[in-house]
């Protein structure tokens, strides 16, 4: 890192080697699968959504010839609850920007009422 670089650090800069921050939680491989190919989540329209439904799983499990356990499933519904929770605080918390406004100095103020002949 250069002496005047003020850029963040990394986490992975932040934290010892072996902090458990450093590490992704393991994931069984059928669990991630099953949820990507649900679809992580149900468009509801208007750009809504929610959770995968117990039926969509199931659907899933049965279409695919995939048998699921009911831990498998569970996870797969825990994992797309929190994802579109996350999501949704993502999307409530994202204002919308005014238009800018330069702040105007008094006599941008007094020029710009000049031209609108309201000088007296």
């Amino acid at each position: 890192m250069h002496d005047k670089d003020t850029s963040p650090k990394s986490r992975d800069e932040q934290y010892p080697q072996d902090d458990p921050l450093l590490r992704m939680p393991e994931c069984d491989g059928l669990v991630l699968s099953a949820f990507i190919d649900c679809g992580i989540y149900q468009p509801t329209g208007m750009g809504g959504s929610i959770a995968l439904s117990w039926q969509e799983i199931k659907a899933y499990s049965e279409v695919t010839n995939v048998n699921l356990t009911s831990w498998e499933a569970s996870m797969v519904h825990l994992m797309s609850s929190e994802y579109i929770t996350f999501k949704n605080f993502a999307t409530e918390n994202r204002t919308a920007r005014s238009n800018y406004q330069p702040e105007l100095t008094e006599e941008d103020t007094l020029k710009r009422a000049e031209r609108m002949s309201l000088v007296i």
